[in-house]
């Protein structure tokens, strides 16, 4: 089976994944990721070894794909016969995520069978009422203001915004009114807020490109610590790889700016 989910809502489209990954790893342990941003034609080689080869001990399997829509022209044709192949494979989940709605060659991802989840950009009452949810999930109390300031601050950002939430959780009082949100956030320093939300963003799923042009402007505004720390809250389905990272880093192998570059390169 497939399961689609698409939209420049990152952070609503990242939890989403988290929830099916981590719904299907307690049933089941084999998973594997597949970018193809990168060396995309040994990608797809590798996503059909894994599709192909079970063991005993594994009956169903899970691949996590991002950045399809950059498979090779070479290759792109025998790619969809290959999703087509395996829209009703039950010993197969494929779960797709992606930014940017599919062209028309991948137009079958968007209709039945495929399962198809779509976040769009939050705005107006929607977004109000995403912040309140989020507030009310963290015990935060938020005056009727105070949503409309985080909903001008952050415009639809909704990564930065929860973020700005988990720090709003872990003092006392929790009920925020609108001079306290002002004091505790500050406006200027927020305005830059959705920028480097945006950055973390593009480094946990931008092509090769991206993520070595972001973490260089980020390294020369922000501390390379900082950084990986977000990166790591945010991380998903490399949790592994950045806790090996941060066993590195502890124990003098390398510190975090090598972390991080090694993260982009890979």
């Amino acid at each position: 089976m497939i399961i689609f989910l698409c939209g420049p809502d990152s952070y609503r489209r990242r939890q989403k994944e988290k929830e099916y990954i981590g719904r299907y790893r307690q049933k089941y342990l084999t998973s594997a990721n597949f970018d193809f941003s990168d060396s995309s034609d040994e990608t797809f080689l590798k996503l059909r070894e894994f599709s192909a080869n079970y063991s005993i001990f594994e009956q169903f399997k899970m691949a996590i794909l991002e950045n399809i829509f950059e498979i090779s022209e070479k290759e792109e044709k025998t790619f969809i016969s290959f999703l087509k192949e395996n829209l009703k494979n039950k010993d197969l989940t494929i779960l797709i995520s992606e930014e940017k709605k599919p062209s028309p060659k991948f137009k079958f991802l968007t209709g039945e069978p495929v399962v198809v989840h779509e976040f769009n950009s939050l705005e107006g009452s929607t977004l109000d009422f995403f912040i309140k949810k989020e507030a009310e999930k963290r015990n935060i109390k938020l005056a009727p203001g105070v949503i409309r300031f985080l909903s001008e601050i952050f415009k639809g950002d909704t990564w930065a915004l929860v973020t700005e939430l988990d720090k709003l959780a872990l003092i006392e009082n929790k009920n925020i009114d609108e001079n306290k949100i002002k004091e505790l956030v500050g406006y200027p320093q927020a305005q830059n807020q959705p920028k480097f939300f945006s950055q973390i963003s593009d480094l946990l799923s931008g092509s090769l490109k991206q993520k070595t042009a972001v973490l260089e402007i980020l390294l020369g505004t922000d501390d390379s610590a900082k950084i990986f720390n977000f990166l790591a809250s945010f991380s998903g389905p490399f949790v592994k790889k950045f806790a090996d990272y941060d066993a590195a880093v502890k124990s003098g192998k390398m510190d975090y700016e090598e972390a991080l570059v090694d993260f982009a390169l890979a």
